[in-house]
């Protein structure tokens, strides 16, 4: 693969950042306020202050969490890559989307034409990649990390 074509920007992406305890608290409490009851919401922010506390269990799972980012450029991706996609025993295929939707071609075709463009479609990308033809990805005009790209074939 012509990684230098397809990662040139790599180099200078910063590593992943590890939220902090206190941000990652209040994340996980909005996304349960429209869940749960006042009395429970109140409990699990009682449970969490002390989770969340000096010398709780929560400041010794975020240290570790920091000293793991100090020595990965992205301290999650070999967890995720591992318990979210290798080690699961669902159909993937089924329950997880990893290229997207099936496009509205435009005008009524046979499955069998459906699929004939979706191969030629992942195909070409294919080769872009192996290539290093594939563009990189930006978001607010910032360099994404492509690493992705290289597990996207062949990892099954």
């Amino acid at each position: 693969m012509a990684s230098e074509q397809l990662f040139p920007t790599q180099a200078s992406l910063p590593p992943l950042p590890v939220p902090s305890l206190a941000d990652t608290r209040e994340r996980y409490l909005a996304s349960l306020r429209p869940l749960l009851s006042p009395e429970d919401l109140a409990h699990t922010e009682e449970l969490l202050n002390d989770f969340c506390r000096d010398g709780g269990g929560g400041a010794e799972l975020q240290q570790m969490l920091e000293d793991r980012a100090g020595t990965e450029r992205n301290w999650v991706e070999e967890w995720w890559e591992q318990l979210a996609y290798l080690r699961t025993r669902t159909t993937m295929a089924v329950h997880i989307n990893w290229f997207g939707v099936i496009p509205d071609w435009g005008r009524p075709m046979s499955n069998v034409h459906a699929a004939a463009l979706m191969i030629h479609g992942v195909c070409s990308v294919r080769s872009m990649i192996l290539g290093g033809k594939f563009p990189v990805e930006q978001m607010r005009g910032q360099p994404l990390d492509m690493h992705q790209f290289t597990r996207v074939f062949g990892m099954a």
